[in-house]
């Protein structure tokens, strides 16, 4: 997959990944349909994964040179381990604001949680998740030709402009729309859901902006700056989770949305001014964009 995207045939990427998107949607419908009840939501799961292993193997159909041999396991340890850090950090970020809630509010609240989740950060996260496929070898090629430098930060922000014009727009009709399409497509029974759906929408934006600068610091090998605030913020984040919970469903999601903005805040501003100084700070400010 890495070497599809580092040559930037992302038209490849596009169709494995909507392929096994659309396959995974129509047995979960057609499973569900045949009554395998919460096994038509696992077991697409499982059957589509071949989807993605062949259709990278088909692109690009690699094949070991023994006279180059492996890279020594500490010198690739040493390249990825940053890249390793963070995915880890991310990926316990991710999960334990759900036992949290699960553990002190109850599963009526996780479930109402789980739903506005999946609902108000699903699409906005998507379409996140496939700019970075693009936007990380784009920024890796730069900065080998060209170094650190005006090319480089030039560049960045302009995906970063165009990241914001369109992610933007569907979070805040996400945001001010919910009201209006959670009762009338998924039932009246999800409406205490509203409001944490709104504010969990409202904590994707500074993401946007938080992952176009993780990406930046992946394609310049300082891996090492995302890991670092990854590894820190994680506990933070966990604290201001349990935090939120005395305060209700709401007041977490609230707690939520406030670290999002401050975190990211911080990371971006600190990291920009790092990189490339002061005037990097100013031009990444959405008020600019």
């Amino acid at each position: 997959m890495y070497r599809v995207q580092r040559d930037q045939r992302l038209k490849v990427t596009a169709w494995i990944d909507s392929s096994q998107i659309m396959i995974d949607n129509v047995l979960t419908a057609v499973l569900a349909i045949a009554g395998f009840g919460a096994w038509s939501i696992v077991l697409p799961k499982l059957l589509v994964a071949p989807i993605w292993v062949f259709g990278y193997r088909w692109a690009e159909p690699w094949r070991f040179n023994r006279k180059l041999g492996f890279t020594p396991f500490r010198n690739a340890f040493a390249e990825t381990r940053g890249m390793l850090t963070s995915e880890v950090a991310r990926s316990l970020r991710a999960q334990m604001d759900i036992f949290v809630i699960g553990r002190l509010l109850g599963t009526e609240a996780l479930g109402l949680y789980y739903f506005a989740r999946n609902s108000g950060l699903g699409i906005s996260l998507s379409m996140l998740q496939a700019a970075t496929h693009a936007m990380l070898p784009q920024l890796g090629e730069i900065g080998r030709r060209f170094g650190i430098g005006q090319e480089l930060r030039a560049e960045s922000l302009r995906i970063l402009r165009l990241l914001l014009l369109i992610v933007v727009p569907v979070i805040a009709a996400q945001t001010l729309l919910a009201p209006f399409y959670v009762p009338l497509v998924f039932g009246e029974q999800w409406v205490p859901a509203v409001p944490v759906l709104m504010l969990l929408c409202l904590s994707a934006a500074p993401r946007v902006i938080g992952e176009s600068v993780a990406q930046l610091t992946r394609a310049t090998g300082q891996s090492h700056i995302d890991a670092r605030w990854n590894v820190w913020s994680t506990p933070i984040f966990l604290v201001v989770v349990m935090l939120g919970t005395s305060e209700g469903l709401v007041g977490t999601a609230i707690a939520i949305c406030i670290f999002h903005w401050l975190y990211q805040s911080l990371f971006v501003t600190s990291t920009l001014f790092g990189m490339f100084g002061r005037r990097s700070v100013d031009n990444a400010l959405p008020a600019r964009i």
